[in-house]
């Protein structure tokens, strides 16, 4: 198997791991439960073999590909936001009435490149900005943010998709306590 076939393998246990875990929680049967839990063993067991399998595989150029775009999509919003003009700030809800979608949208953005073979990058070119300090966001604030996640991307020596996704819930946890906390 090839390590974009073992990556689309642990994103479908995941799910099945996702619907088995609901169904554990909502059943009313005792015996149904029974036999979700069991079912969930099997599929914990196979995730585990499959990031195995991710960590040991030999050719790792889907990851390689994976951290280079995942790079580029950061310095591709560092380059867009920096293009503010003087007193600006960027908007949170970017116009759509959602609480925090400018980080939602980042997040997204890299999500893509952990869960598929997925090329390029999105250049984030209109984004909103406000001069109201309510909603929203210090573009050098946020700046200086993913310019410190791009020197942690780039310290990642021998990508694998695990050492990505690490990188990817590490980053969204320090996304989340600074700027959504």
């Amino acid at each position: 198997m090839s390590e974009i076939e073992l990556l689309k393998k642990l994103v479908d246990l995941e799910k099945t791991k996702n619907t088995l875990e609901i169904q554990i929680d909502v059943w009313n049967g005792d015996g149904k439960v029974v036999e979700f839990k069991r079912e969930l063993d099997l599929v914990e067991a196979e995730i585990a073999e499959k990031i195995n399998e991710l960590q040991e595989i030999e050719d790792k150029k889907y990851s390689r590909k994976a951290k280079n775009s995942m790079y580029s999509q950061i310095q591709a919003y560092i380059t867009e936001i920096n293009k503010v003009k003087e007193g600006l700030k960027l908007s949170r809800n970017q116009g759509l009435g959602l609480e925090n979608y400018l980080f939602s949208g980042i997040l997204n953005d890299l999500r893509y490149y952990i869960i598929d073979d997925f090329g390029g990058h999105r250049i984030p070119a209109y984004l909103m900005y406000t001069r109201s300090d309510e909603n929203s966001v210090e573009v050098s604030e946020l700046s200086d943010f993913l310019n410190t996640e791009l020197h942690n991307l780039s310290e990642i020596e021998n990508p694998n998709y695990i050492k990505l996704r690490e990188f990817y819930e590490d980053f969204k946890n320090r996304m989340i306590k600074k700027f959504v906390e």
